[in-house]
């Protein structure tokens, strides 16, 4: 799991009031990822529940996200986060999701795009902004967010409510609004500290694609 998807579960868990237990489908930490990965200490008091297919640090329970245990409408809070590329049968996967999922209940998706084979243990698909926005139609509202460069962003995610209420678009609004303006001041890195002060012609492309890094594009659908 990347910084950045930590900082968007954080700004959810300031924004909505999420019912627990809270799952996470996908939620073994890898070797290099636990800081950023485990995301209990962002919901104290609550419940919470990680699954996996594999056993290790984070997983509770081992779960097959295309063969769920849950009863239908059984789960109030999702989360399979950096999680899809690893899975076979997409379709069946949202499914059960779709299934598991009560009315009214939040669902938060995140996966890569631009972004190195990463076997954990297999790497399958990439997946763009409208495709996830088609996947998971069945939230409204949603959230569909991405980041990086328009046309190819290393970071794509839908959060939104199973049939939830016409107030909560706003609430959706507001984690796009924190979320860009966490990208916007988070501090930079030594490189690019460095390539501020150069003002060599081939450098100027390479700042671009930096700056891009941290740009966010986002469109809330009912």
């Amino acid at each position: 799991m990347k910084p950045n998807i930590h900082q968007l579960v954080s700004i959810i868990s300031q924004n909505i009031s999420l019912k627990s237990p809270i799952v996470e489908i996908g939620s073994f930490q890898v070797k290099g990822q636990q800081h950023w990965a485990n995301l209990r200490p962002l919901f104290p008091g609550k419940k919470y529940l990680g699954c996996d297919m594999r056993r290790g640090e984070g997983v509770d329970k081992i779960e097959n996200i295309e063969k769920l245990s849950f009863g239908d409408k059984s789960i109030d809070t999702l989360l399979s986060l950096e999680t899809l590329e690893h899975v076979w049968d997409i379709q069946q996967a949202v499914k059960e999701l779709q299934r598991v999922l009560k009315l009214g209940g939040f669902l938060a998706i995140s996966t890569v795009f631009a972004h190195p084979i990463h076997d954990h243990p297999y790497d399958y698909w990439r997946f763009t902004p409208e495709s996830l926005d088609k996947l998971f139609s069945f939230l409204s509202p949603r959230l569909i967010g991405w980041q990086g460069i328009a046309d190819n962003p290393h970071t794509v995610f839908c959060i939104g409510f199973k049939q939830g209420q016409k107030e909560q678009n706003q609430v959706l609004e507001d984690i796009a609004i924190q979320y860009q303006k966490y990208l916007q001041n988070r501090p930079k890195d030594k490189l690019r500290l460095l390539l501020r002060k150069w003002r060599h012609e081939p450098l100027i492309q390479i700042k671009k694609i930096i700056a891009e890094k941290e740009s966010f594009y986002y469109k809330i659908s009912s």
